[in-house]
């Protein structure tokens, strides 16, 4: 179904800012609001995927942005999004990532690598949601 067919969806109206929107289970969410009605804000770290996603919604005849936004620059990002969408209602904290190339007991786990998911994981919700209730 082309999104433009469900126009008057359970989310339309609404302005959704998603993070990690770029792939996987948030990009499967921006696609999922968009199908129900909403516009929807994608940020994500990889411009490229951020873009993607966007470019899937309005081919489906959905109203999407791509926003590039990381820890630092995501109360901005939201910003951002608030004034292209025309305000926001919802905010869906969905970035994060794995401990990557750690295929090894917990025991010798690099500190670095625990430490950056942990930024990404824990501070990046943080700074959004501190962020995104300025923004709604």
């Amino acid at each position: 179904m082309r999104i433009a067919d469900s126009c008057f969806g359970p989310l339309h109206g609404k302005r959704a800012a998603i993070t990690g929107a770029g792939s996987g289970i948030g990009r499967a969410t921006a696609r999922r609001f968009a199908a129900d009605g909403a516009a929807v804000a994608i940020l994500d770290v990889d411009e490229a995927a951020a873009a993607g996603t966007a470019r899937a919604i309005t081919a489906a005849g959905g109203t999407a942005v791509a926003i590039v936004a990381d820890e630092q620059s995501i109360a901005s990002g939201l910003d951002r999004a608030s004034a292209e969408l025309g305000g926001l209602t919802t905010l869906v904290v969905n970035a994060g990532i794995e401990l990557y190339h750690q295929d090894r007991p917990a025991h010798e786990l690099d500190y670095a690598a625990w430490r950056r998911t942990m930024a990404v994981n824990l501070d990046g919700a943080f700074f959004t949601v501190d962020g995104g209730l300025t923004a709604i």
